[in-house]
Formats: structure tokens, sequence, C-alpha cells
């Protein structure tokens, strides 16, 4: 049993939109991160109170911590969440992939974060946070970070037990690790087909 949460409280300044609702094949962004967490999980919010957003069928809630970055989104999906485990994913990722999703679900639940890492070898290795399974108990650990105005969320995962899923285990789930792709610039749109809301 997941909860799913979607992290919508970013401003979009570099975009220019609301990432959310840019549309990738006739489908904003939101409606398809959606669909593919009803796949995984069944209980799911959306986290950052738009009034577009209360047309999607599922609960809105506002951010907790308006001021807290994603780090904030998250903790806030972990206070509201039913289940013992929450994927939270970010709102800007166009190609969320559901084959990844269920291998991240099926994985035993022994972790604090689960969390994608990429890069290695010939380039950096880089987390993925926002594409992550957190357990719901980390929460008040999440909320101390953000209420004490530590809000990288690095500094957060060194506090925990997280275990990295690397590149090599991600692209047997997604080849070409779209899943992990987010879009935050007017380039970045126009490079991966992304219309205007």
């Amino acid at each position: 049993m997941l909860s799913g949460a979607v992290l919508t409280g970013g401003l979009s300044r570099r975009m220019g939109y609301d990432k959310a609702l840019l549309r990738v094949a006739g489908e904003t962004i939101l409606a398809r991160t959606l669909r593919v967490l009803a796949a995984v999980c069944d209980d799911i919010t959306i986290i950052g109170d738009r009034p577009e957003y209360h047309a999607y069928g599922v609960p809105v809630h506002r951010d907790r911590w308006p001021s807290g970055g994603p780090l904030g989104g998250i903790a806030t999906a972990l206070s509201l969440a039913e289940h013992a485990y929450v994927l939270c994913l970010a709102c800007d990722m166009p190609f969320v992939s559901r084959a990844l999703l269920r291998a991240m679900a099926a994985l035993p639940q022994d972790y604090d974060v689960l969390v994608p890492r990429s890069g290695g070898a010939m380039e950096a290795e880089r987390l993925h946070p926002l594409h992550a399974i957190y357990a719901r108990r980390v929460g008040p650990v999440l909320e101390r970070q953000v209420e004490a105005g530590n809000l990288r969320i690095a500094n957060a995962l060194a506090l925990l037990e997280v275990r990295h899923l690397d590149e090599a285990w991600l692209r047997i789930h997604d080849p070409d690790l779209r899943s992990i792709v987010n879009v935050n610039t007017a380039h970045d749109r126009i490079r991966f087909g992304l219309e205007l809301p």
C-alpha cells in the first residue's frame, strides 16, 4: 500500500508558466502524472493549492510551509499520507514511467528514503529526491529541518537511511531515463515539445 503526492509548490519563475499545466501529447503534465500515479498508489494528493488543480478529482492541500521549498512540500505530503510510504513526484516531469514507479514500489520497504541516482563514471552523480519514496515516519525529521531553515534536501537525506537506485537499475525499467527528466525553462519546453497551457 502506497500513498502518492504531486508537489506543485514552485513558482515556475524560469518557465514563466505553471509547469504543471504545460501539455504533453495534449494532456497536462499534472493530469498525466496523476494518471500514472493512480496505477501505483491508492491515496493521491496534490500539494500546492491553486484553483486550477481542483478540477483533477484528487484532494488538493496547501503547503504547510509555503517558503519551505521542495523539502516543505515533501514534509507536507508525509503529514497527510494514509500509508506508511509515500511516492513523491515533482509536477515538472512530463514523462514519468509507470513501469519504473511500479518497480520502485515493489522493492522491500526497508529504507527511510528510496531515491534514484543517475550519472557516475564519466559524469557527476545526481540524486532525484523529487522522484522518490519516503517513509512517513521521517516526517518529523524533515519538519524540524524546514522549521530550522535548513531547506537543502541533501542535508535532510544525510540524516536518514537512504537506499539509492543506480542508473543501471533505472535503465532496466526506463531505458532512456525519461522518467527523471524535468523541465524548468522555455528552452526545455521547446526541446521536449511541450505545449503552453
